[in-house]
């Protein structure tokens, strides 16, 4: 695949992983993405439902893709979290943590699909916040 079929724009959503609780891992939450690639490196905006509503900008994106393989973090303009009843808080004077995404383009069906990670990329001493995600270019 070449750098003009990657460019351009991508539909998917994420899920939550076993670190949420059961009624937030019944969720599929879908997001809008913009990237450029130029010489394997990848940057972009991602527009979803809290970008949209609660933070009114759109998320950046910025990694690599090799070959099949696709690594990018994205990253939020403002900290976020879910409080005891589930509802979103925004902090506005604080840095988002950055959102680790890994994943595997099949060219037979034309998608992306991966796991995200909140924390670091590899995990470490006690697994971040996990997830799986796809997504399809529109």
């Amino acid at each position: 695949m070449t750098d003009e079929f990657y460019s351009g724009n991508w539909e998917g959503y994420y899920s939550y992983g076993p670190g949420y609780n059961e009624a937030r891992q019944k969720i599929k939450v879908g997001f809008f993405i913009k990237m450029v690639l130029q010489e394997e490196v990848l940057s972009g905006t991602c527009e979803e439902l809290i970008t949209k509503v609660h933070m009114g900008q759109p998320a950046v994106l910025s990694g690599k893709i090799d070959g099949s393989k696709i690594h990018f973090i994205k990253q939020y303009p403002y900290f976020f979290e879910f409080n005891g009843r589930g509802d979103i808080e925004i902090n506005k004077s604080r840095v988002s943590h950055p959102i680790y995404y890994t994943g595997t383009f099949d060219q037979v069906l034309g998608i992306f699909t991966g796991e995200w990670k909140i924390g670091s990329p590899s995990g470490g001493d006690g697994d971040p916040f996990s997830g799986n995600w796809e997504m399809w270019k529109i």
